[in-house]
């Protein structure tokens, strides 16, 4: 016989158990910049997915553990209760579960140590994640549509088009985006833009933006030395042109955290440490 009870629970067992797999997917996953540029996925899932799958599971979670509170009211009830069966709120188990609970939330919100490094893994893994897949040209640029992609940068559409046709590459249409286009052929914004990224305009009325080209995203992630060793920049004189303009910072400061000290922002901080 059928008991929505029993049902409840084992629903709940189940959505706890694909939680922790989503949650453990996105947590060691890329930025979405990133991932999405590289179409990145793992157990053939996408970063998007185990996004969505995530947040579906979070809403049955929520409604089955309201069930499973209401079938299991009586059982809470009694964990309230002292030695005397008289109901004590502030019993020793609910004060150090409620301390368990705030401590945590306040480490976290705080940055504090030790609660800081599981963020800061996470960090490091998504750094990992920008080295081996490489970052876009401009944050979403897949979303763009292959013209608008190719005039951003200055590059010649029909030289572009013929390239990618020369690749085997099927365009429905300029008007397309990379990322159409990607998942048609199989293949990545990434990919698209390493082959047209060289088919600039030859005329001279027209300039590449280099600049908007060559300057990365997700910089406020990374440390000091994490840029310097991902594009190329003198470790050693970087900190030295820092201290004397009135940074402070250490090995694990963070980009954005050094750039917010004088009203700028991480790109500021590349460009100044490029020239």
């Amino acid at each position: 016989m059928l008991s929505l009870k029993k049902i409840t629970s084992i629903i709940l067992l189940l959505s706890f158990l694909i939680l922790a797999y989503t949650g453990s997917m996105l947590y060691i996953a890329p930025q979405g910049r990133v991932a999405y540029w590289a179409i990145w996925k793992f157990a053939g899932l996408t970063k998007t997915e185990y996004t969505n799958i995530h947040i579906m599971f979070s809403l049955i979670f929520l409604i089955f553990g309201i069930l499973h509170i209401y079938y299991n009211w009586k059982a809470i009830i009694h964990y309230l209760k002292n030695k005397h069966k008289k109901l004590v709120i502030l019993t020793p188990n609910f004060i150090i579960a409620l301390l368990i609970t705030l401590l945590t939330f306040l480490g976290t919100y705080y940055n504090l140590k030790p609660f800081n490094t599981v963020i800061i893994f996470s960090d490091n893994i998504k750094t990992y994640w920008e080295k081996v897949l490489g970052t876009p040209p401009i944050s979403h640029g897949e979303l763009l549509s292959l013209e608008n992609f190719c005039t951003k940068f200055n590059i010649d559409l029909q030289k572009a088009e013929s390239i990618l046709k020369e690749n085997e590459i099927k365009i429905n249409s300029p008007n397309d985006t990379l990322k159409t286009i990607a998942i048609k052929n199989n293949t990545t914004p990434q990919k698209i833009y390493e082959l047209i990224r060289n088919a600039k305009e030859l005329s001279q009325n027209k300039t590449t933006n280099s600049t908007e080209e060559n300057t990365p995203t997700g910089l406020g992630k990374l440390t000091l030395k994490e840029m310097s060793e991902l594009y190329n920049i003198n470790f050693e004189k970087a900190k030295d042109i820092l201290k004397t303009k009135g940074f402070k910072f250490d090995d694990n400061t963070k980009i954005k955290d050094i750039s917010i000290q004088k009203g700028m922002l991480p790109v500021d901080i590349y460009k100044m440490l490029k020239k």
